[in-house]
């Protein structure tokens, strides 16, 4: 055995983390969140800001709401069942949906919140992605 070999294969012991503490599990937990906050009727977001307008535009605020949520419960299976390829889809899927999201919020008011909120899970689920789409083992 030679050194090279030696020092890999210390350097990659396993680590052990609990499943939920991922960052592509928050991702789907505000994507699920998110989604259940659209779906109630008791809350009329798209009407209280001109932010939403191109949203609204494109679909109803349910159907943003159920869409959110059926991601994140799938991105959430997904993970659960170690579904290598269906996180990788869904996490692009995400990365855009929130880019979205935080391009509605730039055009509207380029000092806004919301480019953070949205940006950032953006960020987050695109680097997941590419570390999965990179990966070779399951």
């Amino acid at each position: 055995m030679n050194m090279i070999t030696e020092i890999q294969r210390t350097e990659t012991k396993p680590v052990i983390r609990p499943r939920w503490l991922s960052i592509e599990c928050m991702v789907a937990t505000l994507a699920v969140g998110l989604g259940i906050w659209l779906i109630n009727p008791a809350w009329k977001t798209f009407s209280l800001a001109s932010t939403y307008e191109a949203m609204a535009a494109l679909a109803p605020e349910e159907y943003w709401g159920w869409g959110l949520l059926g991601i994140g419960a799938i991105l959430w299976y997904a993970h659960w069942r170690h579904l290598r390829t269906l996180r990788a889809v869904f996490l692009l899927v995400l990365a855009m949906g929130w880019g979205f999201i935080a391009m509605m919020f730039a055009m509207a008011n380029l000092g806004s919140w919301g480019i953070i909120l949205f940006g950032t899970p953006m960020i987050y689920s695109l680097g997941t992605f590419i570390w999965y789409s990179h990966e070779t083992t399951d």
